[in-house]
């Protein structure tokens, strides 16, 4: 009942319920996060539990990051801690993905067009971000510019840090390759 009332609104479920800590949802949605990662690839019942059971450990431990790495940017904004609680909250944003595999099997049994399932995927993106901003929202009890800020800033440090260590490869690849007499 809890997970149905988050899906379908999950601001409004944050918000009454934000002293809660949904701890066996949470592992549920990790579980069916993990089983349907794991259900295309695993060819027999025993690959399908060492899968998901691998795939739950991966899901837990990226969450376990963002959870911190998000928790450390809202302190820096004066929000007060709350890594396991946010880590909870996001593993519930995480069920739409258990969408993907059935939106694959209606695609490809009806002949649907090839942009309307990328577009349905995209859709599918931008619901577990929304559900992310939601409850990065209500578990810091902020506005939605500084949610917005809480969750963009990871990802631009680390788009920024990788594209540092590209632009450093490639200068490293062309001062070497030109001294070498090439170029």
């Amino acid at each position: 009942m809890f997970l149905r009332t988050f899906i379908l609104a999950p601001f409004k479920t944050s918000v009454y319920s934000a002293s809660y800590t949904p701890v066996l949802e949470s592992l549920i949605a990790i579980a069916l996060v993990a089983l349907s990662s794991a259900a295309p690839l695993a060819t027999s019942l025993f690959h399908l539990v060492i899968l998901t059971f691998f795939f739950g450990i991966c899901i837990a431990l990226l969450l376990a990051m963002q959870s911190m790495v998000l928790d450390f940017v809202a302190q820096l904004f004066q929000r007060k801690a709350g890594s396991l609680n946010l880590f909870f909250w996001l593993a519930l944003t995480l069920l739409p993905i258990v969408l993907l595999n059935p939106l694959d099997i209606v695609f490809e049994s009806f002949r649907i067009t090839p942009l309307f399932h990328a577009v349905s995927k995209l859709a599918l993106v931008l619901w577990i971000v929304l559900l992310q901003l939601t409850v990065i929202r209500v578990q810091y009890q902020t506005i939605r510019r500084i949610g917005l800020c809480i969750y963009l800033i990871p990802g631009l440090v680390l788009a920024g840090f990788l594209g540092l260590t590209a632009a450093m490869a490639s200068w490293f690849t062309l001062s070497m390759v030109s001294s070498l007499g090439g170029f």
